[in-house]
């Protein structure tokens, strides 16, 4: 994948720099979906294409941030639910991870819930590759400090959690652009052959 740090550092700056209204988090992960949404779409296979946020696998009630589906799918009419056999991968869309924001929330209460949504898709859709996928975590050096990024891995296992920027340093977490356009391709080559 070429220039694979180059595009990370680009993808974490426009997120900085994105449009943002005070108190309206649906907006900003709207925002933040879009963003993911170009980068992706620039980095994946012709074949496939990222849907529009917040869409649906058919006949099932979870919401998903983004679907990498087939590049001919097409939404079932009047919704944004794709086929199963048309979606090949779904991903959670944070702005900033646990680390800022609610914190304990969404440590005991969010996360937990999300997992569990994870592990429903995953038992209604087994080749239905899941991954989860923060713009920013606090990650800080001090040993003794919560190290969010690694409890929200651990909470999330065995599904993937990418994050592109320590928030409180502004550092790239080297290779995680990467490895998650490495996991997406790597997903949808299983599914389709």
């Amino acid at each position: 994948m070429p220039n694979a740090e180059e595009t990370q550092t680009k993808l974490v700056d426009t997120f900085r720099k994105r449009p943002t209204v005070p108190h309206a988090r649906r907006f900003s992960g709207d925002v933040c979906c879009r963003i993911l949404k170009d980068f992706l779409e620039a980095e994946i296979h012709p074949k496939f294409r990222v849907s529009e946020p917040n869409s649906y696998i058919w006949d099932s009630p979870t919401e998903f941030d983004l679907l990498v589906i087939r590049r001919n799918a097409r939404a079932i009419k009047y919704t944004h639910a794709f086929q199963p056999e048309d979606v090949l991968c779904a991903v959670e869309v944070k702005a900033a991870g646990m680390g800022f924001g609610p914190g304990r929330d969404f440590l005991e209460e969010d996360l937990p819930k999300l997992k569990a949504r994870f592990d429903a898709a995953k038992g209604r859709f087994p080749s239905l590759a899941l991954a989860y996928f923060a713009f920013e975590e606090s990650t800080p050096k001090r040993p003794s400090a919560i190290q969010f990024l690694k409890l929200t891995q651990k909470a999330m296992k065995p599904f993937p959690v990418f994050c592109m920027a320590n928030r409180r340093t502004g550092e790239l977490m080297q290779g995680q652009w990467q490895d998650f356009v490495q996991y997406v391709h790597e997903s949808c080559k299983r599914r389709c052959m």
